[in-house]
Protein backbone atom coordinates (compact mmCIF):
# COMPACT_ATOMS: atom_id res chain seq x y z
CA UNK A 1 0.00 0.00 0.00
CA UNK A 2 1.44 3.76 -0.70
CA UNK A 3 2.82 5.00 2.08
CA UNK A 4 2.58 9.01 2.61
CA UNK A 5 5.74 10.60 1.11
CA UNK A 6 7.45 13.60 3.26
CA UNK A 7 7.58 17.12 1.07
CA UNK A 8 10.18 19.17 0.14
CA UNK A 9 12.15 21.27 3.18
CA UNK A 10 10.58 24.76 4.01
CA UNK A 11 11.78 28.20 3.32
CA UNK A 12 10.90 28.19 7.14
CA UNK A 13 13.39 25.74 8.01
CA UNK A 14 16.11 27.89 5.83
CA UNK A 15 15.25 31.59 7.01
CA UNK A 16 15.23 30.33 10.88
CA UNK A 17 14.72 28.02 13.82
CA UNK A 18 11.55 29.54 15.50
CA UNK A 19 8.89 30.41 12.83
CA UNK A 20 5.51 28.62 13.33
CA UNK A 21 4.94 25.40 11.26
CA UNK A 22 2.22 23.16 10.99
CA UNK A 23 2.56 19.44 11.62
CA UNK A 24 1.87 19.06 7.85
CA UNK A 25 4.52 21.19 6.75
CA UNK A 26 7.58 20.52 9.22
CA UNK A 27 9.64 18.50 7.00
CA UNK A 28 13.50 17.10 6.88
CA UNK A 29 15.88 15.61 4.67
CA UNK A 30 16.28 12.58 7.32
CA UNK A 31 15.28 11.13 10.49
CA UNK A 32 17.09 10.07 13.51
CA UNK A 33 17.25 6.21 13.85
CA UNK A 34 19.45 5.59 16.63
CA UNK A 35 21.68 8.08 19.12
CA UNK A 36 25.25 6.86 19.60
CA UNK A 37 28.12 8.27 22.47
CA UNK A 38 29.09 10.75 19.83
CA UNK A 39 26.72 10.05 16.78
CA UNK A 40 23.60 9.34 14.97
CA UNK A 41 22.37 7.17 12.23
CA UNK A 42 20.41 8.60 10.06
CA UNK A 43 17.56 7.42 7.40
CA UNK A 44 17.22 9.46 4.37
CA UNK A 45 13.53 9.97 3.64
CA UNK A 46 13.88 13.16 0.64
CA UNK A 47 14.83 12.03 -2.78
CA UNK A 48 18.58 14.09 -2.01
CA UNK A 49 22.14 12.58 -2.30
CA UNK A 50 24.81 13.45 0.48
CA UNK A 51 28.52 13.37 0.87
CA UNK A 52 31.07 12.58 3.44
CA UNK A 53 31.93 15.69 5.20
CA UNK A 54 28.07 17.72 4.50
CA UNK A 55 27.04 19.53 7.89
CA UNK A 56 23.53 19.68 8.62
CA UNK A 57 21.90 20.60 12.19
CA UNK A 58 19.57 17.98 14.17
CA UNK A 59 16.02 19.39 15.33
CA UNK A 60 13.55 18.58 17.92
CA UNK A 61 10.01 20.07 17.88
CA UNK A 62 8.60 22.46 20.71
CA UNK A 63 4.55 22.52 20.39
CA UNK A 64 3.49 26.20 21.97
CA UNK A 65 0.02 26.55 21.47
CA UNK A 66 -0.68 23.76 19.04
CA UNK A 67 1.73 25.51 17.03
CA UNK A 68 4.85 23.00 16.14
CA UNK A 69 8.42 24.67 16.23
CA UNK A 70 11.59 23.46 15.27
CA UNK A 71 14.84 23.71 17.21
CA UNK A 72 17.64 23.27 17.08
CA UNK A 73 19.43 21.05 18.48
CA UNK A 74 22.56 19.86 17.39
CA UNK A 75 25.41 20.01 15.07
CA UNK A 76 26.81 17.58 12.74
CA UNK A 77 29.14 16.20 10.27
CA UNK A 78 28.80 13.23 7.77
CA UNK A 79 31.49 10.70 8.59
CA UNK A 80 29.97 7.86 6.65
CA UNK A 81 26.64 7.01 3.86
CA UNK A 82 25.48 4.00 2.77
CA UNK A 83 22.72 3.83 0.53
CA UNK A 84 19.64 5.26 2.55
CA UNK A 85 21.81 5.21 5.77
CA UNK A 86 24.48 7.79 7.25
CA UNK A 87 26.01 8.51 10.30
CA UNK A 88 26.37 11.98 11.49
CA UNK A 89 29.22 13.03 14.07
CA UNK A 90 27.93 15.31 16.88
CA UNK A 91 30.33 18.61 16.76
CA UNK A 92 28.26 20.92 19.00
CA UNK A 93 25.24 20.02 21.27
CA UNK A 94 22.87 23.08 22.22
CA UNK A 95 20.14 20.62 24.02
CA UNK A 96 20.43 16.97 25.24
CA UNK A 97 19.55 14.12 23.02
CA UNK A 98 16.43 12.10 23.53
CA UNK A 99 15.39 9.11 21.29
CA UNK A 100 11.84 10.21 21.91
CA UNK A 101 11.76 13.59 21.46
CA UNK A 102 13.14 13.50 17.92
CA UNK A 103 12.35 15.13 14.57
CA UNK A 104 15.40 14.72 12.64
CA UNK A 105 18.22 16.51 9.97
CA UNK A 106 18.01 19.76 7.61
CA UNK A 107 21.63 19.56 5.59
CA UNK A 108 23.06 22.63 4.50
CA UNK A 109 24.55 21.06 1.50
CA UNK A 110 22.36 18.36 -0.74
CA UNK A 111 22.22 16.93 -4.48
CA UNK A 112 19.30 16.52 -5.99
CA UNK A 113 19.42 13.61 -9.00
CA UNK A 114 18.53 14.73 -12.15
CA UNK A 115 15.35 12.74 -13.87
CA UNK A 116 15.51 12.58 -17.53
CA UNK A 117 12.54 12.45 -19.55
CA UNK A 118 12.35 10.11 -22.59
CA UNK A 119 11.49 11.40 -26.32
CA UNK A 120 10.25 8.98 -28.89
CA UNK A 121 9.82 10.23 -32.34
CA UNK A 122 8.59 8.59 -35.37
CA UNK A 123 6.93 9.85 -38.81
CA UNK A 124 5.70 8.51 -41.99
CA UNK A 125 7.51 8.74 -44.29
CA UNK A 126 10.95 8.03 -42.34
CA UNK A 127 14.36 9.38 -42.32
CA UNK A 128 12.63 12.53 -41.41
CA UNK A 129 15.17 15.36 -39.57
CA UNK A 130 14.63 15.96 -35.79
CA UNK A 131 15.71 19.33 -34.59
CA UNK A 132 15.40 19.97 -30.97
CA UNK A 133 15.32 23.68 -29.70
CA UNK A 134 17.32 23.76 -33.28
CA UNK A 135 20.16 21.85 -32.52
CA UNK A 136 20.16 18.32 -35.29
CA UNK A 137 19.64 15.24 -33.11
CA UNK A 138 19.36 12.91 -35.89
CA UNK A 139 16.16 11.09 -37.81
CA UNK A 140 13.01 8.97 -37.41
CA UNK A 141 12.58 6.78 -36.05
CA UNK A 142 14.29 7.94 -32.90
CA UNK A 143 14.50 8.51 -28.77
CA UNK A 144 16.88 10.44 -27.05
CA UNK A 145 16.98 10.95 -23.21
CA UNK A 146 15.97 14.59 -22.45
CA UNK A 147 16.00 17.15 -18.88
CA UNK A 148 12.56 18.20 -18.23
CA UNK A 149 11.97 21.47 -19.64
CA UNK A 150 9.13 22.91 -22.43
CA UNK A 151 11.43 22.67 -26.43
CA UNK A 152 10.38 23.31 -29.96
CA UNK A 153 10.24 19.85 -31.84
CA UNK A 154 10.78 20.06 -35.63
CA UNK A 155 10.31 17.83 -38.05
CA UNK A 156 12.32 18.29 -41.85
CA UNK A 157 12.06 16.25 -45.02
CA UNK A 158 12.39 17.13 -48.42
CA UNK A 159 8.91 17.52 -50.16
CA UNK A 160 7.01 17.25 -47.15
CA UNK A 161 5.87 20.44 -44.71
CA UNK A 162 7.91 20.96 -42.03
CA UNK A 163 6.12 19.91 -38.89
CA UNK A 164 6.80 22.02 -35.71
CA UNK A 165 5.39 21.89 -32.11
CA UNK A 166 6.43 22.39 -28.62
CA UNK A 167 6.54 19.33 -26.70
CA UNK A 168 7.06 18.69 -22.43
CA UNK A 169 9.32 16.30 -20.96
CA UNK A 170 9.42 15.67 -17.85
CA UNK A 171 11.18 13.54 -15.34
CA UNK A 172 11.46 10.30 -15.54
CA UNK A 173 8.41 9.74 -17.88
CA UNK A 174 8.06 9.35 -21.34
CA UNK A 175 6.57 10.92 -24.29
CA UNK A 176 5.95 9.89 -28.33
CA UNK A 177 5.21 11.66 -30.99
CA UNK A 178 4.05 10.10 -34.13
CA UNK A 179 3.99 12.38 -37.23
CA UNK A 180 2.21 12.03 -40.53
CA UNK A 181 4.31 14.58 -42.60
CA UNK A 182 1.90 16.26 -45.09
CA UNK A 183 3.71 17.03 -48.88
CA UNK A 184 4.28 20.08 -50.25
CA UNK A 185 2.03 20.49 -52.93
CA UNK A 186 1.49 23.93 -53.13
CA UNK A 187 3.54 27.13 -54.74
CA UNK A 188 3.14 30.85 -55.24
CA UNK A 189 0.60 31.42 -57.88
CA UNK A 190 0.20 34.40 -60.27
CA UNK A 191 4.15 34.70 -60.14
CA UNK A 192 6.55 35.03 -63.93
CA UNK A 193 8.15 32.11 -65.58
CA UNK A 194 11.73 33.21 -64.48
CA UNK A 195 10.54 33.49 -60.93
CA UNK A 196 9.67 29.72 -60.87
CA UNK A 197 13.11 29.12 -62.91
CA UNK A 198 15.33 30.74 -60.42
CA UNK A 199 13.45 29.31 -57.26
CA UNK A 200 13.49 25.63 -58.89
CA UNK A 201 17.11 26.29 -59.48
CA UNK A 202 17.62 27.44 -55.37
CA UNK A 203 16.33 24.79 -53.93
CA UNK A 204 17.63 21.85 -56.47
CA UNK A 205 20.93 22.81 -55.35
CA UNK A 206 19.58 22.66 -51.78
CA UNK A 207 18.37 19.56 -52.54
CA UNK A 208 14.79 20.29 -52.07
CA UNK A 209 14.13 17.98 -54.64
CA UNK A 210 10.45 17.39 -54.55
CA UNK A 211 9.58 20.88 -54.36
CA UNK A 212 12.22 22.35 -56.58
CA UNK A 213 10.02 19.66 -59.22
CA UNK A 214 6.99 21.68 -58.69
CA UNK A 215 8.69 24.77 -59.40
CA UNK A 216 10.14 23.84 -62.86
CA UNK A 217 6.64 21.99 -63.92
CA UNK A 218 5.51 25.46 -62.97
CA UNK A 219 7.92 26.91 -65.35
CA UNK A 220 7.25 24.72 -68.62
CA UNK A 221 3.37 25.42 -68.09
CA UNK A 222 4.26 29.09 -68.79
CA UNK A 223 7.41 28.16 -70.75
CA UNK A 224 6.50 25.15 -72.57
CA UNK A 225 9.60 25.13 -75.22
CA UNK A 226 12.03 26.54 -72.96
CA UNK A 227 14.92 23.78 -73.28
CA UNK A 228 16.83 24.95 -70.12
CA UNK A 229 13.70 24.36 -67.78
CA UNK A 230 13.20 21.08 -69.25
CA UNK A 231 16.24 20.52 -68.77
CA UNK A 232 16.24 21.23 -65.12
CA UNK A 233 13.22 19.29 -64.85
CA UNK A 234 14.93 15.90 -66.11
CA UNK A 235 17.68 16.49 -63.86
CA UNK A 236 15.25 17.13 -60.67
CA UNK A 237 13.71 13.48 -61.46
CA UNK A 238 16.46 11.66 -61.93
CA UNK A 239 18.07 12.66 -59.09
CA UNK A 240 14.43 12.23 -57.35
CA UNK A 241 14.74 8.55 -58.63
CA UNK A 242 18.59 8.11 -57.24
CA UNK A 243 17.49 9.20 -54.03
CA UNK A 244 14.68 7.07 -53.54
CA UNK A 245 16.59 4.18 -54.01
CA UNK A 246 19.11 5.06 -51.93
CA UNK A 247 16.72 5.38 -48.96
CA UNK A 248 15.17 2.07 -50.06
CA UNK A 249 18.42 0.57 -49.89
CA UNK A 250 18.24 -0.96 -53.28
CA UNK A 251 14.66 -2.52 -52.92
CA UNK A 252 13.01 -2.51 -56.07
CA UNK A 253 10.51 0.01 -57.76
CA UNK A 254 7.03 -0.61 -57.43
CA UNK A 255 4.42 -0.48 -60.03
CA UNK A 256 0.75 1.33 -59.79
CA UNK A 257 -0.48 -2.35 -60.39
CA UNK A 258 1.36 -3.64 -57.52
CA UNK A 259 -0.12 -0.41 -55.24
CA UNK A 260 -3.67 -1.02 -56.20
CA UNK A 261 -3.01 -4.81 -55.15
CA UNK A 262 -1.53 -3.73 -51.75
CA UNK A 263 -4.08 -1.60 -51.37
CA UNK A 264 -6.92 -4.66 -51.54
CA UNK A 265 -5.11 -6.51 -49.39
CA UNK A 266 -4.63 -3.98 -46.71
CA UNK A 267 -8.70 -2.64 -47.06
CA UNK A 268 -9.96 -6.25 -47.15
CA UNK A 269 -7.51 -7.37 -43.84
CA UNK A 270 -8.85 -4.29 -42.14
CA UNK A 271 -12.67 -4.78 -42.73
CA UNK A 272 -12.45 -7.75 -41.31
CA UNK A 273 -9.96 -6.21 -38.17
CA UNK A 274 -7.22 -8.75 -39.15
CA UNK A 275 -4.60 -6.24 -38.26
CA UNK A 276 -2.16 -8.28 -38.10
CA UNK A 277 -1.68 -9.14 -41.85
CA UNK A 278 -3.01 -5.67 -43.05
CA UNK A 279 -0.02 -4.12 -41.19
CA UNK A 280 2.67 -5.11 -43.63
CA UNK A 281 0.34 -3.73 -46.52
CA UNK A 282 -0.28 -0.53 -45.00
CA UNK A 283 3.35 -0.22 -44.45
CA UNK A 284 4.11 -1.39 -48.22
CA UNK A 285 1.75 1.96 -48.99
CA UNK A 286 3.14 4.55 -47.26
CA UNK A 287 6.89 4.10 -48.19
CA UNK A 288 5.45 4.82 -52.43
CA UNK A 289 3.03 7.01 -50.93
CA UNK A 290 3.58 8.48 -47.74
CA UNK A 291 1.17 11.04 -48.11
CA UNK A 292 -2.03 8.62 -49.07
CA UNK A 293 -5.02 9.93 -46.93
CA UNK A 294 -6.76 6.07 -46.54
CA UNK A 295 -3.49 4.85 -45.42
CA UNK A 296 -1.98 7.11 -42.60
CA UNK A 297 -5.42 6.30 -41.43
CA UNK A 298 -5.00 2.77 -41.17
CA UNK A 299 -1.04 3.53 -39.69
CA UNK A 300 -2.79 5.75 -36.58
CA UNK A 301 -4.85 2.50 -35.96
CA UNK A 302 -2.38 0.07 -36.38
CA UNK A 303 0.17 1.84 -34.14
CA UNK A 304 -2.37 1.51 -30.73
CA UNK A 305 -3.68 -1.78 -29.25
CA UNK A 306 -5.97 -3.33 -31.71
CA UNK A 307 -8.76 -5.93 -31.48
CA UNK A 308 -8.77 -8.82 -33.20
CA UNK A 309 -12.06 -10.87 -34.47
CA UNK A 310 -11.86 -14.59 -32.68
CA UNK A 311 -14.57 -16.62 -32.31
CA UNK A 312 -18.25 -15.73 -32.80
CA UNK A 313 -18.62 -14.61 -29.08
CA UNK A 314 -15.11 -13.69 -28.28
CA UNK A 315 -12.37 -11.15 -29.68
CA UNK A 316 -8.83 -10.88 -28.71
CA UNK A 317 -7.27 -7.13 -27.93
CA UNK A 318 -3.41 -7.75 -29.58
CA UNK A 319 -1.02 -5.47 -27.63
CA UNK A 320 2.32 -4.32 -29.35
CA UNK A 321 4.09 -7.16 -27.53
CA UNK A 322 2.08 -9.35 -29.13
CA UNK A 323 0.09 -10.50 -25.89
CA UNK A 324 -3.36 -10.32 -26.00
CA UNK A 325 -6.47 -9.79 -23.69
CA UNK A 326 -9.53 -12.03 -25.03
CA UNK A 327 -12.56 -10.63 -24.35
CA UNK A 328 -15.99 -12.13 -24.13
CA UNK A 329 -19.74 -10.90 -25.24
CA UNK A 330 -21.93 -9.90 -23.06
CA UNK A 331 -25.06 -9.44 -24.41
CA UNK A 332 -27.57 -6.53 -23.08
CA UNK A 333 -30.39 -6.88 -21.04
CA UNK A 334 -32.67 -5.72 -18.33
CA UNK A 335 -32.27 -7.25 -14.67
CA UNK A 336 -32.74 -6.22 -10.86
CA UNK A 337 -29.87 -4.75 -9.27
CA UNK A 338 -28.59 -4.33 -5.51
CA UNK A 339 -29.66 -6.68 -2.82
CA UNK A 340 -33.31 -8.14 -3.37
CA UNK A 341 -32.62 -10.30 -1.30
CA UNK A 342 -32.19 -8.32 1.85
CA UNK A 343 -28.66 -9.71 3.07
CA UNK A 344 -26.43 -6.94 2.55
CA UNK A 345 -25.87 -3.57 3.39
CA UNK A 346 -28.11 -0.04 3.21
CA UNK A 347 -25.85 1.30 -0.03
CA UNK A 348 -27.12 -2.14 -1.66
CA UNK A 349 -30.57 -1.37 -1.38
CA UNK A 350 -33.31 -0.23 -3.06
CA UNK A 351 -33.04 -2.92 -5.49
CA UNK A 352 -33.98 -1.21 -8.78
CA UNK A 353 -34.20 -2.22 -12.38
CA UNK A 354 -31.70 -1.42 -14.92
CA UNK A 355 -30.87 -2.13 -18.61
CA UNK A 356 -27.33 -2.26 -20.22
CA UNK A 357 -26.21 -2.14 -23.54
CA UNK A 358 -24.25 -5.46 -24.91
CA UNK A 359 -20.43 -5.23 -24.20
CA UNK A 360 -17.41 -7.49 -24.10
CA UNK A 361 -15.71 -7.76 -20.90
CA UNK A 362 -12.21 -8.93 -20.61
CA UNK A 363 -12.55 -12.99 -19.20
CA UNK A 364 -9.49 -12.77 -17.08
CA UNK A 365 -8.51 -9.62 -14.56
CA UNK A 366 -5.75 -7.73 -15.91
CA UNK A 367 -2.01 -9.51 -15.63
CA UNK A 368 1.21 -7.65 -14.62
CA UNK A 369 2.62 -9.16 -17.78
CA UNK A 370 -0.21 -7.18 -19.63
CA UNK A 371 0.42 -4.08 -17.35
CA UNK A 372 4.43 -4.24 -17.58
CA UNK A 373 4.08 -3.76 -21.51
CA UNK A 374 1.30 -0.99 -20.89
CA UNK A 375 4.04 0.84 -18.96
CA UNK A 376 6.94 0.32 -21.16
CA UNK A 377 5.16 1.46 -24.17
CA UNK A 378 4.32 4.84 -21.68
CA UNK A 379 7.54 4.26 -20.20
CA UNK A 380 6.40 5.34 -16.88
CA UNK A 381 4.00 4.77 -14.48
CA UNK A 382 2.05 7.84 -13.51
CA UNK A 383 0.56 10.80 -15.66
CA UNK A 384 0.64 14.44 -14.05
CA UNK A 385 0.50 14.25 -10.66
CA UNK A 386 -1.24 10.55 -10.92
CA UNK A 387 0.34 7.69 -9.79
CA UNK A 388 -0.26 4.55 -12.10
CA UNK A 389 1.08 1.58 -10.04
CA UNK A 390 3.28 2.07 -7.15
CA UNK A 391 6.43 0.43 -8.32
CA UNK A 392 8.61 1.09 -5.03
CA UNK A 393 6.13 -0.72 -2.82
CA UNK A 394 7.82 -3.74 -1.72
CA UNK A 395 4.14 -5.74 -2.46
CA UNK A 396 4.21 -4.49 -6.18
CA UNK A 397 4.33 -7.74 -8.26
CA UNK A 398 6.24 -5.40 -11.28
CA UNK A 399 9.94 -4.62 -11.47
CA UNK A 400 11.78 -1.96 -12.91
CA UNK A 401 14.86 -3.22 -14.76
CA UNK A 402 17.17 -1.19 -16.88
CA UNK A 403 14.15 0.88 -17.38
CA UNK A 404 12.14 -1.37 -18.53
CA UNK A 405 9.19 -2.56 -16.74
CA UNK A 406 8.60 -6.38 -15.77
CA UNK A 407 6.80 -8.74 -14.09
CA UNK A 408 8.62 -10.26 -11.03
CA UNK A 409 9.56 -13.79 -11.58
CA UNK A 410 6.51 -16.65 -11.17
CA UNK A 411 3.81 -13.75 -10.92
CA UNK A 412 3.60 -13.05 -14.92
CA UNK A 413 0.20 -14.79 -14.35
CA UNK A 414 -0.73 -13.16 -11.70
CA UNK A 415 -3.61 -10.15 -11.43
CA UNK A 416 -1.78 -6.68 -11.62
CA UNK A 417 -2.09 -5.07 -7.74
CA UNK A 418 -0.90 -1.78 -6.76
CA UNK A 419 -2.80 -0.10 -9.61
CA UNK A 420 -4.79 2.78 -8.92
CA UNK A 421 -7.80 3.52 -10.39
CA UNK A 422 -6.01 6.28 -12.33
CA UNK A 423 -3.75 3.50 -13.72
CA UNK A 424 -6.33 1.06 -14.45
CA UNK A 425 -8.46 3.70 -16.89
CA UNK A 426 -5.23 4.75 -18.20
CA UNK A 427 -4.79 0.81 -19.06
CA UNK A 428 -8.32 0.44 -20.75
CA UNK A 429 -8.06 4.10 -22.48
CA UNK A 430 -4.60 2.78 -24.31
CA UNK A 431 -6.03 -0.94 -24.51
CA UNK A 432 -9.05 0.36 -26.87
CA UNK A 433 -11.69 0.13 -24.01
CA UNK A 434 -12.94 1.04 -20.08
CA UNK A 435 -13.21 0.24 -17.38
CA UNK A 436 -16.50 -1.23 -16.67
CA UNK A 437 -19.70 0.69 -14.85
CA UNK A 438 -20.71 -0.75 -12.01
CA UNK A 439 -24.49 -1.90 -13.71
CA UNK A 440 -22.31 -3.29 -15.94
CA UNK A 441 -19.73 -5.29 -13.75
CA UNK A 442 -23.15 -6.46 -11.57
CA UNK A 443 -24.74 -7.60 -14.80
CA UNK A 444 -21.95 -9.81 -15.73
CA UNK A 445 -21.30 -11.19 -11.92
CA UNK A 446 -24.93 -12.19 -12.54
CA UNK A 447 -24.33 -14.22 -15.49
CA UNK A 448 -26.21 -11.74 -17.13
CA UNK A 449 -28.77 -10.77 -15.16
CA UNK A 450 -29.75 -13.45 -12.64
CA UNK A 451 -31.06 -13.59 -9.49
CA UNK A 452 -28.16 -15.21 -7.74
CA UNK A 453 -26.42 -14.70 -4.75
CA UNK A 454 -22.56 -14.90 -5.91
CA UNK A 455 -21.20 -15.17 -9.25
CA UNK A 456 -20.58 -19.07 -9.05
CA UNK A 457 -24.27 -19.50 -7.85
CA UNK A 458 -26.22 -19.11 -4.48
CA UNK A 459 -23.18 -20.69 -2.75
CA UNK A 460 -19.38 -19.81 -2.78
CA UNK A 461 -16.86 -21.65 -1.67
CA UNK A 462 -13.02 -22.55 -1.49
CA UNK A 463 -13.87 -24.67 -4.23
CA UNK A 464 -14.77 -22.02 -6.89
CA UNK A 465 -13.06 -19.03 -5.67
CA UNK A 466 -9.76 -17.17 -4.11
CA UNK A 467 -11.17 -16.14 -0.69
CA UNK A 468 -9.31 -16.14 2.73
CA UNK A 469 -7.41 -18.94 3.57
CA UNK A 470 -6.59 -21.76 1.87
CA UNK A 471 -8.56 -25.10 1.27
CA UNK A 472 -10.32 -27.13 -1.33
CA UNK A 473 -9.39 -25.63 -4.63
CA UNK A 474 -7.96 -22.19 -2.92
CA UNK A 475 -3.81 -23.00 -1.92
CA UNK A 476 -3.24 -19.54 -2.58
CA UNK A 477 -2.26 -17.33 0.71
CA UNK A 478 -2.77 -14.17 -1.73
CA UNK A 479 -3.86 -13.88 -5.07
CA UNK A 480 -3.49 -16.87 -7.76
CA UNK A 481 -2.71 -16.88 -11.18
CA UNK A 482 -6.00 -15.88 -13.49
CA UNK A 483 -7.91 -18.51 -14.44
CA UNK A 484 -7.56 -21.18 -11.89
CA UNK A 485 -11.03 -21.79 -10.57
CA UNK A 486 -14.36 -22.45 -13.27
CA UNK A 487 -16.04 -19.52 -15.16
CA UNK A 488 -18.97 -18.31 -15.03
CA UNK A 489 -22.04 -18.41 -17.36
CA UNK A 490 -20.80 -15.90 -19.81
CA UNK A 491 -16.79 -17.57 -19.47
CA UNK A 492 -15.52 -14.72 -17.13
CA UNK A 493 -13.18 -15.83 -14.70
CA UNK A 494 -12.42 -14.67 -11.17
CA UNK A 495 -15.42 -12.51 -10.51
CA UNK A 496 -15.48 -13.30 -7.19
CA UNK A 497 -12.57 -13.01 -5.26
CA UNK A 498 -9.01 -13.69 -5.61
CA UNK A 499 -8.64 -9.23 -6.11
CA UNK A 500 -11.01 -6.32 -5.87
CA UNK A 501 -11.96 -4.82 -9.48
CA UNK A 502 -11.98 -1.12 -9.85
CA UNK A 503 -15.05 -0.06 -11.98
CA UNK A 504 -16.30 3.44 -13.65
CA UNK A 505 -18.29 4.96 -11.22
CA UNK A 506 -17.68 7.50 -8.38
CA UNK A 507 -19.89 6.05 -5.20
CA UNK A 508 -22.32 7.48 -3.05
CA UNK A 509 -24.09 5.52 -0.64
CA UNK A 510 -27.45 6.48 -1.66
CA UNK A 511 -27.31 6.78 -5.46
CA UNK A 512 -29.83 3.55 -5.59
CA UNK A 513 -32.49 6.06 -4.60
CA UNK A 514 -31.81 8.20 -7.86
CA UNK A 515 -30.05 5.43 -10.58
CA UNK A 516 -30.65 6.00 -13.55
CA UNK A 517 -32.80 3.42 -15.15
CA UNK A 518 -30.69 2.62 -19.29
CA UNK A 519 -26.96 2.22 -18.28
CA UNK A 520 -26.30 3.98 -15.33
CA UNK A 521 -22.79 5.40 -14.85
CA UNK A 522 -22.72 6.51 -11.23
CA UNK A 523 -22.73 9.92 -9.92
CA UNK A 524 -21.81 13.00 -11.52
CA UNK A 525 -18.70 13.48 -8.80
CA UNK A 526 -17.44 12.04 -5.42
CA UNK A 527 -14.37 11.47 -3.85
CA UNK A 528 -13.48 7.82 -3.80
CA UNK A 529 -14.58 4.89 -6.74
CA UNK A 530 -16.29 1.87 -6.46
CA UNK A 531 -14.58 -1.87 -5.93
CA UNK A 532 -16.12 -4.78 -6.71
CA UNK A 533 -16.07 -8.68 -6.09
CA UNK A 534 -14.14 -9.21 -3.16
CA UNK A 535 -10.49 -10.53 -2.82
CA UNK A 536 -8.14 -13.04 -1.65
CA UNK A 537 -8.27 -11.51 2.05
CA UNK A 538 -11.77 -11.27 2.42
CA UNK A 539 -14.58 -13.87 3.22
CA UNK A 540 -16.79 -14.58 0.46
CA UNK A 541 -19.80 -12.04 2.40
CA UNK A 542 -18.10 -9.29 0.10
CA UNK A 543 -18.14 -11.08 -3.27
CA UNK A 544 -21.89 -11.01 -3.37
CA UNK A 545 -22.99 -9.50 -6.23
CA UNK A 546 -24.73 -6.72 -4.89
CA UNK A 547 -21.65 -5.96 -2.24
CA UNK A 548 -20.18 -2.13 -2.47
CA UNK A 549 -16.56 -1.02 -1.36
CA UNK A 550 -15.01 1.91 -2.42
CA UNK A 551 -11.32 3.20 -2.40
CA UNK A 552 -9.76 6.85 -3.13
CA UNK A 553 -9.10 6.69 -6.54
CA UNK A 554 -5.19 7.54 -5.72
CA UNK A 555 -4.68 4.25 -3.46
CA UNK A 556 -3.41 1.55 -4.36
CA UNK A 557 -3.91 -1.54 -2.80
CA UNK A 558 -2.42 -5.38 -2.32
CA UNK A 559 -5.83 -6.80 -2.82
CA UNK A 560 -6.80 -4.46 -5.84
CA UNK A 561 -6.71 -5.00 -9.75
CA UNK A 562 -9.66 -4.36 -12.81
CA UNK A 563 -10.67 -6.06 -15.70
CA UNK A 564 -11.38 -3.90 -18.98
CA UNK A 565 -14.85 -3.60 -21.01
CA UNK A 566 -15.28 -2.49 -24.57
CA UNK A 567 -18.71 -1.13 -25.65
CA UNK A 568 -20.95 -2.27 -28.60
CA UNK A 569 -20.69 -5.45 -30.07
CA UNK A 570 -23.66 -8.17 -31.56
Amino acid sequence: MRNGMFGLVTLSFLLGFNVPLNAQNLTRHGEVVKVLENHVEIRMIDTVRIRIGATGILYTPKIIDGIIEPLRAANIRVSSVDGDSVIGRITSLFRPLSGEHWYGVIFDEVNRPVLRGRLEVRSFPKNATVFINGDRRGQTPMVCDLVPAVYTLRLELDGFVTDEREIEIRGDESSRIQAVLQRRNAIEEGLSADFYLRKGIVLFDAGELRLALLYFEQTLRLLPDDAFSRDMLLRTKEALISQTAERTQGTERYNDAEVSSWRMAARRFMNQEAFGNASEYVEKILEVLPEDPEARLWWIRLTSPVIEAGKKKTQHIKLPDGQTIDLVMVPGGTFEMGDALDLGDDDERPAHTVTVSNYRMSVYEITNAQFAAFLNEKRNEKEDRNLWLDVGDEDTQIARVNGAFVPKPGFEDRPVIEVTWFGAQAFAIWAGGRLPTEAEWEYAARNGGRSIRYPTGDSLAPMNANLAGTGGNDRWESSSPVGCFAPNDLGLYDLAGNVWEWCQDWYAGDYYKNSRKTNPTGPPYGETRILRGGSWSDTANMSRVSYRRWNNPGDSRVDVGFRIVVPGGS
